[in-house]
Parts: C-alpha cells; structure tokens; sequence
C-alpha cells in the first residue's frame, strides 16, 4: 500500500495473484561418475532458492562396494555437503545407493525406509524404490564392470571406436543388473496410501529409474499408473543422465539431467547440471529448469567466455 495518495508507485497489477504455495527443487544424480565439487554447487544455488523442500530423485553416492567402511565414507562426504542446506532434503533411492544388499541394510540403519510417502499440505508424494530388491551379483563381477566402464570412459576422447566397443560390451553385461525392481509389497503399500489420501488436489511420483521408458519399463510401474489415473500427478525420475520431459497419459513425466554425475552424452544439449524448481499454483505446478551455470555470482563476470552470460537472439518486441 502506497504510504500516502501524492507518491503511489507506478504499478502494473497482476492478472492472478496465486497465495504462496508450496516451493521444492528437485535435483538429479550426483554420482555414476561424480565430478567434484558439482554437487556442492547445486546444494548452494539451491540454499539461494529457499525452497520449502529439497528432494534428489538418487545416486547420491557411487556405490557398488559391500564394504561397510567404504560404504559409511561415501554417504558421509555427501551429507557434509546435504547438511549445509536450510530445508529438508527427502531422498529417494538410485541404483548407486542400494547397489546390493549391504547397502541396502545401511540405508536402512542409518537413513530409514527405502519407500515411503509424505503430505505437504494438500500435496502428496510417492518415494518410489526401483531397487526393489536391489541386485546380488557378487562383488568380483561389479568391480570387472566398473574397470570396463572406467576405461571405456578413458578412451572416449583418444579412441572412440574403442570406447564405444567397450561401453556396449558393459551395456550389454551390466543389463540384468540395470533392470528397474518394484516389489509387490511396495505397489501394495502405494495402492493404500492412496486410498487413504484421495482429497490431495495433486500428486508427485519421484523414482529414480525411468520405470515407464524402454528397457526401464516395469509391470508393477504400470500398475501404479492405473492405480493414479483418476487424480492430477506428476513424475520425476532420474538415472539415464540426460534431460527429457515428455507428456504421458496427459502428465507431465520428466527425467532429469545431472548434478555432478558424468555427461554421458557431452555433445548433447539435454546433457547438463541443473535443478528443476516446483511451485504450486492455483491451476497446478509450474516448472522452471535451472543450469547451475546460469547463476551469475554477485560481482559478475570477467569477460563473455563465462558459461551462461549471453543469450541467443530472439524474435524482437
């Protein structure tokens, strides 16, 4: 309100004015090849957000060891950097955090139920576990497939037939282990929870595998879909590394890029380090996708070959 009717300030009204809803950023895979220091950017561009919430839809650690010292080491160096932030940070399970059984039982011990669901206000949200049991090769054939990964990565600048060759080989090895696990007691679980929390006005499905696409796609998956269909939703997953968003079954479905995890496609566009920002509205979500390299710091820029500075030319006003 103006302090007096001489010095009202110019303003342009707002066609709708939404109340504050709820705010939550979403983050991508961390690991699967983790580049230092990625991460702790996202969690400090996110504190800058003040989002009422963060969740990370997996892979918060590499993963694939049974050794408990190892595995206690890599979530303590991740939730150095998680404890800095000033919402609560939901997690949901990737194939790098319950990689087998042992890590399974630490998550578990330490962190709490592997699947799950939370209302925010009249928002609810499905933890979905795609590692449902989690695989249980034995731990000499997890370390050939990451030696194979590894130097398939190596080789990806010197010799890209050669590493092209080995990356299919370790597709074609490391599949079974890859598929995406929903157990019948889970989908049970989902089923009640929303039978018993049908007045929401909108629903948020968070996985990390893309349990609708290709050879992610699941039986037990698709019965939660059905199970869905009456009510406003939306999905979010992670995993692939590549950014897309699709609309399925008239919802929004979207796999998110990294957040420190490795390019696996460089070249791409959809290949990128972001954060995707969820604000409930009136009508529903809206979205805003995020380059972590697209938060300018206080004093600028040096000079235009900074990452994000300019933008395209667009059609003109």
């Amino acid at each position: 309100m103006p302090l007096d009717s001489e010095h009202a300030p110019a303003v342009i009204e707002a066609q709708r004015a939404d109340p504050a809803g709820l705010r939550f950023v979403v983050l991508g895979d961390r690991t699967g090849g983790h580049r230092a220091g990625v991460f702790a950017q996202a969690i400090e561009r996110t504190r800058l957000l003040h989002p009422d919430l963060v969740i990370n839809v997996g892979d918060l650690v590499e993963g694939y060891t049974d050794d408990p010292q190892r595995i206690a080491q890599q979530w303590r160096e991740v939730l150095a950097d998680a404890r800095t932030l000033d919402a609560p940070l939901v997690l949901v399970p990737g194939n790098h955090d319950l990689s087998n059984p042992q890590m399974l039982a630490w998550w578990r011990d330490h962190l709490g139920a592997s699947y799950s669901a939370f209302r925010q206000d009249d928002v609810l949200f499905l933890i979905v576990d795609t590692e449902d049991p989690p695989p249980s090769a034995p731990q000499s054939e997890i370390d050939e497939l990451l030696a194979m990964n590894q130097r398939a990565n190596e080789l990806r600048a010197s010799d890209p037939e050669q590493a092209a060759s080995l990356h299919k080989r370790f597709a074609q090895r490391a599949g079974p282990l890859m598929k995406t696990a929903i157990s019948a007691t889970q989908l049970n679980y989902f089923e009640q929870v929303l039978a018993d929390n049908h007045d929401v006005r909108w629903t948020f499905v968070m996985l990390h595998k893309p349990a609708w696409r290709g050879a992610y796609a699941d039986e037990r998956f698709a019965q939660l879909e059905s199970r869905l269909a009456d009510r406003p939703y939306t999905v979010i997953a992670g995993h692939t590394h590549v950014y897309a968003h699709e609309v399925r079954q008239g919802r929004d479905y979207f796999t998110l890029g990294t957040a420190g995890g490795e390019l696996h496609q460089p070249d791409s566009p959809r290949s990128m380090d972001h954060l995707l920002m969820v604000t409930m509205g009136r009508q529903g979500p809206d979205y805003a996708n995020l380059l972590l390299s697209g938060f300018v710091p206080l004093e600028g820029y040096a000079d235009t070959s900074s990452p994000g500075l300019l933008l395209r030319p667009g059609p003109s006003d």
